[in-house]
């Protein structure tokens, strides 16, 4: 992973590049226009201000921090406790997810023989 330092690092203000609540996935096409405006390979997001993100949002700023890892460093800072607890938590099932997709067994069934069941069964 590159080094960032301080000259070599340009910072964006997410709560006044976009709000202080951030609830849309629509988040990433103006982070993208942020990061790919600047002419450094590390980029840090500074969190400051912004009291709440919501599931799809941080679902959103991680899918386009992933996508810009080969050409950018992305550095999250000064999250607040839930910002950076919805954050892990999207990371975290991205990496594992915590269930796993339901399947579906299909069967054919005769509706005769249902009904001759359920005939037996009231006897």
């Amino acid at each position: 992973m590159k080094q960032a330092t301080a000259s070599n690092t340009d910072r964006v203000n997410v709560a006044e590049l976009i709000a202080r609540v951030i609830s849309s996935r629509d988040v990433t096409s103006i982070l993208r226009s942020a990061i790919s405006q600047t002419k450094t390979l590390s980029v840090t997001l500074d969190f400051t201000g912004v009291d709440f993100i919501s599931r799809s949002a941080a679902h959103a700023i991680v899918g386009l921090k992933e996508e810009l890892s080969a050409k950018h460093e992305i550095i999250l800072i000064n999250t607040n406790d839930a910002v950076k607890s919805m954050l892990r938590t999207v990371a975290a099932n991205r990496v594992l997810p915590a269930h796993s997709k339901p399947q579906f067994h299909a069967q054919n069934t005769d509706l005769n023989t249902v009904l001759q069941d359920s005939e037996l069964m009231s006897l």
